[in-house]
């Protein structure tokens, strides 16, 4: 019985901790909002730094916008798995985008955690 009760609540530990992300279609499909070393928003693209395994592209990742008001709310959201095996580190990528098109002259609010890298 006490194996049971620990078994379940090892388990129930795990799974807790364990990040949600919305499944698509294929194996290698996800969606999931991205944690950024750095961001910097241009003219014609998004520049971010986040972590990568060795095979992180731009393709890997998805730009949703959404207005409301004067601000403009981006988030940045990785879609497809990397599964290289090489130690994780920070990988900067431009991720295309047109700012006047995707949010005008209103203030641009990323919506992403950020952690620093030291």
């Amino acid at each position: 019985m006490k194996f049971l009760i620990n078994t379940l609540l090892i388990i129930t530990a795990v799974t807790a901790c364990t990040p949600q992300v919305t499944q698509g279609t294929g194996e290698n499909k996800m969606k999931r909002l991205e944690t950024l070393h750095k961001v910097n928003p241009k003219k014609n693209f998004i520049e971010v730094t986040v972590t990568g395994h060795g095979c992180t592209t731009v393709e890997h990742f998805e730009i949703q916008v959404v207005r409301e008001n004067e601000k403009c709310q981006v988030s940045i959201y990785r879609n497809h798995l990397d599964f290289c095996r090489r130690m994780p580190m920070p990988i900067t990528l431009e991720l295309p985008w047109n700012a006047k098109e995707a949010c005008g002259d209103a203030e641009i609010e990323i919506a992403n955690p950020l952690k620093l890298v030291k």
